[in-house]
């Protein structure tokens, strides 16, 4: 059995994932902040953006995982993992040190929810297993 989709979308999400962690070691290395936030609204800023992601992403990927395993069509699996995908390049700017535009945190968000809602629904719904 190969997940040869999921496994494209997280392929694509490591990349992003990699580039929000150099962007925290760089804001690390510019605020002087060597660990936590030190207070600094920049560096929490930098690490809720790789942070959110961190929460959110694997858990849209697992069941992306387990429905693709279980039959999930391609269609249903692209548009959870476009979604995902999204929603992960969105949803950081509108995490910002004034809090940013809302709408592109909010968008995020629920694409990301979407994204892991597909799978899931598709699980309990088809019986996929």
């Amino acid at each position: 059995m190969t997940l040869s989709i999921t496994a494209t979308y997280a392929a694509i999400l490591a990349f992003y994932f990699i580039a929000w962690a150099f962007h925290v070691s760089f804001t690390r290395a510019a605020t002087g902040v060597r660990t936590g936030d030190g207070g600094n609204p920049t560096m929490l800023t930098a690490m809720r953006r790789h942070g959110n992601m961190a929460e959110f992403m694997p858990f849209a990927l697992v069941m992306m995982a387990l429905a693709e395993a279980g039959g999930l069509g391609a269609l249903w699996l692209h548009l959870s993992g476009v979604l995902l995908v999204a929603g992960r390049l969105i949803h950081p700017f509108g995490i910002t040190d004034d809090g940013g535009p809302v709408a592109a945190r909010v968008v995020g968000q629920l694409s990301t929810y979407a994204a892991t809602l597909i799978p899931a629904a598709a699980i309990l719904l088809f019986r996929l297993a």
